[in-house]
């Protein structure tokens, strides 16, 4: 039965198959973050050390989205 086999892959690989969709929703929030520091680079309104903050702040909030992605990562093993 065709019904019985996808649950049993979803048993299998259950884990993994969720650790894919969050990896490829990290993804793009990390792209979407990278997208706004190619922004604040090109802003001719802002100072360079306005822009560095900015930059700055965005990069934290890269590290803060790889890093919780590490933690589920680790948690699922």
């Amino acid at each position: 039965n065709q019904t019985d086999k996808v649950m049993e892959i979803l048993e299998e690989k259950g884990d993994k198959i969720a650790l894919a969709k969050m990896n490829d929703q990290t993804s793009k929030k990390m792209a979407a973050v990278r997208k706004q520091i190619r922004e604040v680079n090109a802003n001719e309104g802002l100072s360079g050390s306005d822009k560095r903050e900015e930059i700055d702040r965005l990069k934290e909030l890269i590290g803060m989205y790889a890093e919780q992605a590490e933690s589920v990562r680790k948690s699922m093993k």
